[in-house]
């Protein structure tokens, strides 16, 4: 008596298991799931968008390098152990600006840091190397970048806090 192999019938399930992986409720395409994407996140002098990652809270976007640790919703740690995160806001006008950098504008009086302030980003670092913060106007929102540690962070990372935060974007929602 010879045997059949079973290879017809394996080959008959792979292909049935394929076609339900690929296909959703009744046969039809499986509903892509939204993600949030960075509306444009330009490149800064001293930090390689190639070697880098997308955060994001999802109302603003920046790129941290790819040795930072992503703990999510904008917040994570860098090489050093130096705390970060990303939030932004949306804005009414211009004195909700106004009040928004009036904010970074106080904790650097308070001591912080020498203010560096312009019509649309406010910025200090402590003297130490211990904080960063930069706060950005963009079309309907601000972005918020800050860096904060107990120690000095290196030179090499304090380098890269300000290119950090030239590239906050605003996230958008959007479906693949």
């Amino acid at each position: 008596m010879r045997k059949r192999g079973s290879w017809p019938v394996i080959a008959l399930l792979s292909l049935t298991l394929a076609g339900c992986s690929l296909s959703g409720k009744d046969g039809a395409p499986p509903t892509p799931m939204p993600t949030v994407a960075p509306t444009s996140v330009a490149t800064a002098a001293g930090l390689n968008a190639a070697a880098s990652q997308t955060i994001t809270d999802g109302i603003c976007t920046a790129l941290v390098p790819d040795a930072w640790v992503d703990l999510g919703n904008g917040r994570g740690t860098s090489p050093s152990g130096a705390r970060f995160t990303l939030f932004g806001n949306k804005l009414v006008g211009d004195n909700a600006w106004a009040a928004a950098a009036g904010i970074v504008a106080t904790i650097a009086a308070n001591g912080a840091g020498k203010l560096d302030q312009s019509a649309d980003a406010a910025s200090f670092a402590r003297a130490d190397g211990s904080s960063y913060e930069i706060r950005r106007r963009l079309a309907d929102r601000y972005c918020d970048f800050s860096v904060t540690s107990g120690l000095a962070a290196t030179a090499e990372e304090r380098a890269v806090w300000p290119a950090i935060g030239a590239t906050m974007a605003a996230a958008s929602v959007s479906t693949p």
